[in-house]
């Protein structure tokens, strides 16, 4: 497989890299990993010049995924999009989709190869989010969004916006009727929301918005989960609080006990 990075707002090129090059660490160094690298103006006061340069750049991300399908033989294409960089991969899968839009779903899937779409923290319009992700539904093996809902840069974030970020998102800009489609579509989507609880999670910071490659349980989830490409009940989560598991995860007091014992499953399996 090959795995893409697309960092956040308020970067440079040697975090970024820095950030890629430590998923492939943790994976013992087995993996391929690639960093694309959008331009930023690596300063928090400059947040609107990121938002510009992401919204500008989504459209070489799609024509970057369509070049690497053509010219590598690699088994999956898998994407995680930190923060501001969900506003490079959304749309540039929805614009994908739709100069394919005569296309054939199941043939598009074999000609992308498109894996893992991991949006983490995602600082994007809540609607446009929604908006995206109805448009590629399909095109992409599975999507799964991990949000904290104390995040407090994504807070900022939306003041500065003026609506909710994916990562931090407020139900109530939906009207009656957009919940429900929703909803519907979750329950058909091959989609999943991990809930990234601060108050069930040791020592993660409340208002965390670096919580996938800042603490262990976390990272240690997406690692499995694009490494192995499995679903959260076989990596060790469990269903959030009145779902019964059906779209939203979580981690259990007991995760490093069910992290390890899915980890020599995972491992044993791919023996």
């Amino acid at each position: 497989d090959i795995t893409i990075y697309l960092h956040g707002a308020n970067n440079n090129f040697y975090r970024s890299t820095a950030q890629a090059a430590q998923y492939a660490h943790f994976t013992g160094r087995n993996s391929v990993v690639m960093l694309f690298a959008w331009p930023s103006a690596e300063s928090l006061f400059s947040y609107a010049v990121d938002v510009n340069n992401a919204r500008r750049t989504f459209s070489a991300f799609s024509r970057f995924i369509e070049m690497l399908a053509q010219h590598t033989n690699a088994r999956y294409i898998d994407v995680l999009a930190y923060s501001a960089g969900a506003q490079v991969l959304g749309p540039a899968l929805a614009e994908l989709r739709a100069r394919h839009a005569d296309e054939d779903e199941v043939a598009l899937q074999r000609q992308f190869r498109l894996g893992e779409i991991y949006f983490a923290a995602p600082d994007i319009d809540f609607k446009t989010f929604l908006g995206d992700l109805a448009t590629y539904d399909g095109l992409a093996q599975h999507v799964t969004l991990a949000l904290n809902p104390s995040d407090t840069v994504l807070a900022l974030a939306a003041s500065h916006h003026g609506v909710s970020r994916a990562g931090r998102p407020d139900p109530n800009e939906l009207t009656e009727e957009e919940t429900r489609l929703v909803q519907a579509a979750f329950q058909d989507m091959d989609f999943d929301l991990l809930w990234i609880d601060p108050d069930n999670i040791p020592g993660l910071r409340k208002g965390a918005h670096d919580f996938w490659y800042n603490h262990p349980w976390v990272s240690t989830d997406v690692l499995m989960q694009l490494f192995f490409q499995v679903r959260p009940a076989e990596r060790g989560l469990k269903p959030f609080q009145g779902t019964q598991g059906r779209r939203a995860w979580t981690f259990g007091a007991d995760y490093p006990q069910r992290a390890n014992e899915a980890l020599e499953r995972l491992m044993a399996r791919g023996s």
